[in-house]
Order: structure tokens, then sequence, then C-alpha cells
């Protein structure tokens, strides 16, 4: 009996010895590689809308086709007008991709010169208000700036003052005049996000404002300056009522 026990202890070692060497020859298991991270674009999706109030602060450059004096008398030339600050302000709604706002300008005098016979013999001032209806159109978002195109249309109130002349008329001491005309603007420039609403605005527009008119003397004579526009460069902010980007 105990060299049966005998035989099966020793059996039961070399089975265990013979299992433990399999498995110590057992290559490594084979583990797939780490995927590279995935790195995604920015985003150029946005879907904010809501009301909003803009106000903007600009340099203009003005510019102005010719001056055209009463029938009878030599048109001026050398026409020469001043450059200056505007200011304005709005308000609108925006909706995706797409903004429509109502903006208020002021643009303070600044001066005219024109020479028909010496130098700088005619003088004037001139200011002017335009009102806009803009609509934009935002061409996508990436890290909070956003790129715009748009155009605008409305009004333009054009005063002109302190006109004097020798040469030109209407002669003498003559009235500020002031005018309505056709006013429409086109421009670019992009936007940048400070906060959840407030916004960084800044932009290049092309505005044409019409034609200013002097008041006539006392014959019904006046001179007309002709083609008034202005390549403006603005800076504003843009305050968002509602939260641009709610929580889903």
């Amino acid at each position: 009996m105990a060299s049966k026990k005998f035989i099966v202890g020793v059996a039961s070692a070399v089975v265990m010895f013979a299992s433990g060497a399999q498995a110590a020859d057992m290559p490594p298991r084979f583990e797939l590689p780490t995927p590279p991270p995935i790195y995604r674009a920015p985003t150029i999706t946005d879907d904010s809308s809501g009301w909003y109030l803009r106000g903007d602060i600009g340099y203009r450059l003005n510019m102005m086709d010719r001056a055209a004096a009463p029938a009878g008398f030599t048109d001026p030339s050398s026409n020469s007008i001043g450059n200056g600050m505007t200011y304005g302000g709005g308000a609108g709604f925006k909706a995706g991709w797409i903004r429509a706002d109502l903006t208020v300008d002021y643009a303070p005098t600044v001066n005219y010169s024109g020479t028909v016979f010496t130098a700088n013999d005619i003088n004037a001032q001139i200011s002017s208000i335009t009102g806009l209806f803009n609509l934009y159109f935002d061409l996508g978002t990436w890290y909070g700036i956003t790129p715009y195109v748009g155009g605008g249309l409305g009004t333009s109130y054009l005063s002109t003052s302190n006109y004097a002349s020798l040469v030109v008329p209407p002669l003498g001491v003559v009235a500020s005049n002031s005018r309505w005309n056709l006013a429409w603007a086109a421009t670019a420039g992009a936007s940048y996000s400070f906060t959840r609403n407030l916004l960084l605005d800044a932009g290049y527009r092309y505005l044409s404002l019409g034609y200013g008119v002097t008041a006539s003397d006392a014959i019904g004579r006046s001179t007309t300056f002709r083609g008034l526009a202005a390549h403006e460069f603005r800076v504003g902010i843009r305050w968002m009522f509602n939260d641009p980007y709610p929580v889903q």
C-alpha cells in the first residue's frame, strides 16, 4: 500500500512540474498598440441667436467727385475734403449665421476747400448723419473669431455750413443748408468673443452719402458737392442680451 501511495505522489509531482514548464515556455500575450490621439478641427458651427446692442467709433477718409458751380460760373478744381471721426450705435438681431441691425452714425464737420482763381478761394464745412438697415453674413467661428461680410441701405442727412467764396455763388453770407439723400454701404470685418455676451467688432465700410448743397443766395444761386463718400475703419462692441451659447 505504501509503495502505491508513493507512486501516485511521484506521478502527481511530475504532472505539476510539466504543467509549470509548459506555462513558462508560452510566448508573451500580443497586445495591439495604443492608437494616436485624435485632434479635432476647431469648431465652425454657430447656432447663437438673440437681440443685441452695438456701439462703434471709427476714422473716416472722405471723398468727393467734384463741386458744381451755378450756371455761368467755373466749377472749382483741386477740391479737397478733410478726414475725421465717426460715431454710431444701433440695435439688431442675430439668428445663426445671419444678422440684421439698424444703425445711426454721426460724422462731425470737416473742411472743404476748392480753387477757381487762387488757391482755396472756396471754403465750406460738411457734416453728416446716416441711418442704415444692415444685413450681415457671418462666415464661421474659429477660436472665438467670426469674419463677416454685409451691406446696408438707408439715408444720409448732409449739412453744409460756413460757405465762403468771392468767386463762386452763393456770394455773401448764407445760412447753413441740409438735405436728405439715399445712402448705401458695403462692409467686411470680424468679431471676437470676449465673454459669452460681449463681442469686439472691427471692420471696414465703404459708405456712399449722396451730395450736399449750399444755401442759396439772394437770387437763388447755390453750389453742389457731388459724390460724397467715405472709406471707414471702425471698431466697436456688441452686447448680446440672450446667452449666445446656451447649454444644451
